[in-house]
């Protein structure tokens, strides 16, 4: 008898501990599927905010911050005298142009230099063109430094041609590659 009441008491203990282990998996499961829930609203979230970002983008920056769909040619004007027209006022009309621009606005010119230093810097021969402006220095040489020369009347044709290869084509053609260089050439003996 006494047996008997161990052997069921066993059984209780052992019915009890199955019972514990139990519930303690049945947590475990509920902790990670309250895990994967908190997991997969963080997931969501992140989407949600990556949505607004883009929103907030295209509401503060409607259009692109550089503009390809046309050729700088003011230095067609060069030899030309007109009271009127004048390849500084083109330039200085293309410069505008070329950032979206009618009236100088610097927060959307160095929103639109900050949009061709990261193409520069996905587009490895578009930073090595840039890095060999005759200005720069081999010690110090500074990308921030030298993109803003790039639009100086000397480049900014030769240069606008290379950046509309590189954004719509992600890569410089030769042919453009070899003008803007020819540039920097007449720059090297002017200075």
């Amino acid at each position: 008898m006494k047996q008997m009441k161990q052997m069921k008491q066993m059984k209780q203990m052992k019915q009890l501990k199955q019972m514990k282990q139990m519930k303690q998996m049945k947590q475990m499961k509920q902790m990670k599927q309250m895990k994967q829930m908190k997991q997969m609203k963080q997931m969501k979230q992140i989407k949600q905010m990556k949505q607004i970002k883009q929103i907030i983008c295209k509401c503060i920056f409607p259009q692109r911050m550089y503009i390809t769909n046309f050729v700088c040619t003011y230095k067609r004007f060069e030899d030309i005298e007109d009271d009127e027209v004048n390849s500084d006022m083109l330039y200085q009309a293309q410069f505008l142009q070329v950032f979206g621009l009618t009236e100088y606005n610097p927060e959307t010119v160095c929103a639109g230099l900050e949009l061709v230093k990261a193409k520069a810097n996905e587009i490895a021969e578009l930073k090595a063109l840039i890095l060999q402006h005759p200005y720069g220095d081999s010690n110090s040489i500074d990308i921030d430094m030298l993109l803003p020369l790039m639009f100086a009347y000397p480049l900014l044709d030769a240069f606008h041609l290379c950046l509309i290869d590189a954004f719509k084509s992600g890569s410089i053609s030769a042919e453009n590659r070899d003008n803007l260089l020819r540039e920097y050439d007449k720059m090297g003996q002017c200075g």
